[in-house]
């Protein structure tokens, strides 16, 4: 299982953590990382209930145990639940989950689990609209450095870069995304390299840097969905619907964003299917469509009960558009 997680070979690795499980026996410390590793390896395929299903059964399986080891694993699957929770658009759950993760790994000296704690609380603290408590990245990237832990440089680096490219500082998300890249490639891990790309084609396209973005999404996209890597491939698609929306390609666009908004929505990943949403809207309007691109808005504002703090500038831009168009501004 371990072997194949490192290549990014996600369902062969639940598998064999599978197979580990059942060997484990009656050993309650190697069951419950052992349902660690196969719900992080679930987590990649995008199954994120049958995730959370596999953490609570280790947690189960240590129960009330109060030696050293459990209290590490306690904290570990605490901590994972809460990088399930944060796939899963759910921040609050993900913030409570994480501030106990954090606490537990403290307690027990536990760096590897309180450093992925620390991803978590930043993105949570963005994604609730309080950015100025988002301080842990730094913290969490310095735990790795000293472990000499390549895929955990890897995946800081790469939350570090989504921070700057949120914050606009697009120079640092593309040093930020190129030493993510690297890290991957070096731990033997196409995927997440895969991932690191299609974040750098992202902010390619807002540059308008439109040929580079196509590249590498076509390579990100092949890699990711040969990997059955569900939540990223979503993002990578979403990314090339954005793509054809900027070079007028609207139909070919709303082909593309529908199949990925059914994806995200059949998963559970919300915060997909906003998006998806919101391009719709302006390939609609790029299509000469006002009234469908602000229905699509109005419609994907309300599915979702309002819009996430870090949705609305983009949201109130193109809701801006619409009703220029439609001579409401």
């Amino acid at each position: 299982g371990d072997v194949r997680e490192r290549a990014g070979l996600y369902e062969d690795s639940v598998e064999g953590f599978g197979k580990a499980i059942r060997l484990a026996g009656t050993d309650v410390h190697r069951r419950a990382y052992l349902l660690f590793r196969r719900a992080r390896a679930r987590l990649w395929i995008g199954d994120y209930q049958m995730a959370l299903r596999d953490t609570s059964k280790g947690l189960k399986a240590v129960g009330t145990v109060q030696d050293a080891e459990a209290g590490r694993t306690r904290a570990m699957l605490n901590g994972f639940r809460a990088a399930i929770r944060q796939f899963q658009a759910r921040p609050q759950e993900a913030l409570d989950s994480a501030l106990t993760a954090v606490k537990e790994a403290q307690n027990v000296e536990d760096d590897e689990t309180l450093a992925r704690g620390y991803l978590v609380l930043d993105w949570a603290y963005r994604v609730l609209g309080q950015p100025d408590r988002a301080v842990h990245l730094p913290k969490a990237l310095a735990i790795y450095e000293r472990m000499e832990y390549l895929p955990g440089v890897a995946e800081t680096t790469m939350n570090l870069g989504a921070a700057a490219y949120m914050d606009g500082r697009w120079d640092d998300a593309v040093a930020w995304y190129t030493r993510s890249y690297d890290a991957s490639l070096e731990s033997g891990n196409q995927v997440r390299a895969a991932v690191a790309g299609a974040n750098m084609a992202e902010l390619l396209i807002d540059q308008g840097h439109l040929d580079e973005a196509d590249m590498r999404l076509g390579q990100a996209i092949r890699v990711l969905r040969a990997s059955n890597n569900a939540g990223d491939s979503i993002f990578a698609e979403l990314q090339a619907g954005r793509l054809m929306v900027e070079r007028g390609r609207c139909d070919a666009a709303a082909a593309i964003l529908e199949r990925i908004k059914s994806e995200a929505a059949s998963i559970g990943e919300a915060f997909s299917v906003l998006e998806a949403s919101l391009e719709l809207a302006r390939s609609r309007l790029r299509a000469g469509d006002a009234p469908g691109g602000l229905a699509i808005l109005n419609d994907a504002r309300d599915a979702a009960g309002g819009v996430p703090s870090h949705f609305a500038a983009r949201f109130a831009y193109v809701d801006a558009l619409i009703r220029i168009e439609l001579g409401e501004l």
